[in-house]
Parts: structure tokens; sequence; C-alpha cells
């Protein structure tokens, strides 16, 4: 099954990416203030923004990648019924 190998190293693609989302370090380049709190305030929107940005990624292409594995199937099945 070369199809099921394909839709194996879009998953791992997929966990290399939450990975490298969750636990990499992020910093930010335009924050130069001296409060701190409003520096936390702005990584925090930061994060949440980052965060939200990569899920939606990793959500598309897994859903993209199972729809073209679920195509595959399909067509399959199909063909050894014909």
């Amino acid at each position: 099954m070369p199809n099921l190998k394909i839709f194996a190293i879009i998953l791992f693609f997929m966990s290399v990416l939450y990975v490298g989302l969750e636990f990499l370090p992020y910093h930010s380049s335009f924050v130069q203030t001296t409060h701190v709190e409003v520096q936390e305030v702005i990584e925090t929107v930061e994060q949440q923004k980052r965060n939200t940005m990569g899920y939606t990624i990793i959500g598309y292409f897994l859903v993209v990648s199972l729809l073209l594995y679920i195509k595959i199937i399909l067509q399959r099945t199909h063909h050894k019924e014909g």
C-alpha cells in the first residue's frame, strides 16, 4: 500500500510542524518596551495568533491529506468492481 505510506509521511510532517509550533522558542522582534506588563500582554496575544495560525495550517493539510487518501481508496474499489 504505497498510498498508506504517503499518508503516513504527511502525518509525520504535520506532527513535526506541530512540535515546532508548540515547543520551539519564539521571539518577538518588535517588543522593546520596558514595561513588563505591556510586554507580557503583547507576547500573550502574539502567542495566541501564532497558535491559531499554526493549528489552522496543520488542520488544513491534515484534512486535505485525509480527503486525498479517501479518494484514492474509493477509486481503487471502483476500479476493482469494473
